[in-house]
């Protein structure tokens, strides 16, 4: 009797065998060689997605900034509205940027333009904010009508067309609160000398932090692109603005 093939193709098939524990583990080997080869990249992906959501939430703390100094006398949110007052977020750059963002509840700063995508919490009050303001750009001012600034000798009035250099003046940073080995930071940077030693700047995005300008565009850049890029005064080593 002729046998059909099809039952000939049956039973050569039951013939063949599974894969062998080498193949396995070669297979397995293979597929981890290709994920270690995928994962650094999609981290670096999903980190610049993160980057550019930060620059727009810092772009709106600028614009918002912008908005004030319209309805103050041209001057920038003061990193302290009241220099004999607590060092609080009501009290800070903070409760004077919140309301031209519609924000209410200073409590709950989380998922809104206050916070950086790549941190782990949200800002957790005055001393663990994510962005840092540029103090003498935005000094607090004084009863007199004057204005000074941390680790800043000179006192002056300061307005924002003063400012001759609004795209390499900065007015936020990001804060190293919260971030690496820091539990607290200052809201505002303090001079010139903790932006070249890193001390109050957090390099938060693929050791880059973003840094919104006067002008209001935003831009990512590590320590020496920023010491060598952004504006300060020759004749005062504090005051970065020119």
């Amino acid at each position: 009797m002729k046998k059909s093939p099809w039952s000939s193709r049956r039973f050569r098939g039951a013939e063949r065998k599974a894969f062998t524990l080498i193949e396995l583990l070669v297979v397995i080997a293979i597929i981890a060689i290709l994920a270690s080869m995928l994962l650094p990249a999609l981290n670096k992906a999903r980190e610049t997605v993160r980057r550019i959501s930060c620059m727009s939430n810092e772009r709106s703390l600028v614009l918002a900034s912008n908005l004030y100094a319209d309805d103050y006398s041209d001057c920038f949110p003061p990193y302290l509205l009241d220099g004999a007052g607590a060092s609080g977020i009501a009290n800070g750059w903070m409760g004077a940027v919140a309301p031209y963002l519609r924000i209410r509840d200073l409590s709950r700063l989380g998922k809104t333009a206050f916070e950086c995508p790549s941190r782990s919490k949200a800002p957790e009050g005055y001393w663990f904010m994510h962005f840092a303001i540029n103090p003498t750009a935005a000094p607090t001012r004084g009863v007199d009508g004057g204005s000074s600034a941390p680790n800043w000798t000179s006192a002056s009035t300061m307005c924002r067309r003063r400012i001759r250099k609004p795209a390499t003046t900065f007015l936020y940073t990001e804060n190293k609160a919260s971030f690496k080995d820091t539990t607290s930071a200052n809201p505002f940077v303090g001079g010139w000398h903790n932006i070249v030693s890193g001390a109050a700047v957090g390099l938060i995005h693929l050791n880059r932090a973003n840094w919104g300008m006067v002008d209001g565009h935003v831009e990512a850049m590590n320590l020496a692109e920023a010491t060598m890029r952004l504006a300060r005064l020759s004749t005062n080593s504090q005051q970065m603005w020119e």
